[in-house]
């Protein structure tokens, strides 16, 4: 990022640059877990959920730019399943507040599915491009033998035309021949009167 700023890693979309941090504070949420009474479990809860906050907030302010090519959302990787599930199902004001900041909680399991569903839509952009090329050549190739249908209907009269003058100059002929014929039919008749 032009601020020298460096995520862990990146997905390039089309849409634009997913951002994906993994830095995520396990202090407190250890500690959370080895506190012996349920005071010092509390308090030391809202201190994890003081962190996973400014983390959230660094994540979105950080690296969630769209002037520098980002998609409006990132994802912060928590390595832990058990850290992704306290937040998920033990603390809903983390996932609310992380819908607020366009920042999707990710955990190893659902980070490697969100990228399968990425996967799986960079296919399907793929062939819905290739799908297009081809749907743009049929309809060039369609054109082309709306183009040839034209000229075969043309040869089609030009050769039906030349039939019917076939014909007719055939009756012509035919009706010449048949005079030519009486003609000399007549003179043969006269030549052998006069022979006579």
């Amino acid at each position: 990022f032009r601020d020298g700023a460096v995520c862990d890693a990146v997905v390039f979309t089309e849409k634009g640059i997913i951002p994906i941090d993994s830095k995520f504070p396990m202090e407190n949420f250890a500690a959370m877990l080895k506190a012996d009474t349920q005071g010092e479990r509390d308090r030391l809860k809202k201190v994890f959920i003081s962190d996973v906050k400014k983390k959230v907030d660094e994540i979105a302010t950080r690296y969630i730019l769209p002037e520098e090519g980002t998609t409006h959302q990132a994802i912060m990787y928590i390595p832990s399943e058990n850290v992704y599930y306290e937040l998920i199902v033990n603390t809903a004001e983390i996932e609310n507040y992380c819908k607020v900041k366009n920042v999707v909680m990710a955990s190893p399991n659902t980070l490697s599915y969100f990228l399968k569903v990425l996967l799986v839509a960079f296919h399907q952009q793929s062939l819905e491009k290739h799908a297009g090329e081809v749907l743009k050549a049929l309809d060039g190739i369609k054109l082309e033998a709306s183009k040839f249908n034209d000229d075969l209907d043309v040869l089609e009269k030009h050769i039906s035309n030349g039939y019917k003058s076939m014909d007719g100059i055939r009756t012509k002929f035919s009706r010449l021949f048949n005079k030519i014929e009486k003609i000399q039919v007549i003179d043969d008749t006269e030549q052998k009167k006069l022979l006579e």
